[in-house]
């Protein structure tokens, strides 16, 4: 499972590094838009609120995207860069791994606290202690 998970995350920052190359914000990456492919390859989808920015150190000001996997800087106001893009990757993997999210909470303000000022559980120990 941790090879498989390996594999998914280097398909995924090859997309996105493919998105950022051209400056394009995905700002909705979830597991609802990562589509595979009975080849075994994964496809980066639903860019239907990314953002294309005029300069790779332009930063997005607007808050979208799917509140679990919201980065601190969404979370906070400070808009929305390609480094929030890697951090809900991050999300994802986390919740491939562990088969849960890395942040819950019963309503949105508590969701964003738990978001700011919580750390995840760790991994199950099935994994290596690399990938912990």
């Amino acid at each position: 499972a941790e090879d498989l998970v390996l594999d998914w995350c280097a398909q995924l920052c090859f997309a996105l590094a493919h998105a950022h190359d051209h400056k394009i914000l995905h700002r909705d990456l979830k597991p609802q838009n990562v589509f595979l492919l009975s080849s075994g390859e994964l496809r980066l989808g639903d860019f239907g609120i990314s953002r294309v920015l005029s300069s790779t150190l332009s930063v997005a000001q607007t808050c979208v995207g799917t509140p679990l996997y919201l980065p601190p800087e969404v979370c906070n106001g400070e808009g929305y860069d390609a480094k929030c893009d890697s951090w809900a990757l991050g999300a994802l993997l986390y919740e491939c791994c562990a088969l849960a999210t890395p942040f819950t909470a019963f309503n949105m303000p508590a969701l964003i606290l738990c978001i700011l000022s919580n750390e995840p559980e760790p991994l199950p120990n099935g994994y290596s202690a690399q990938m912990r």
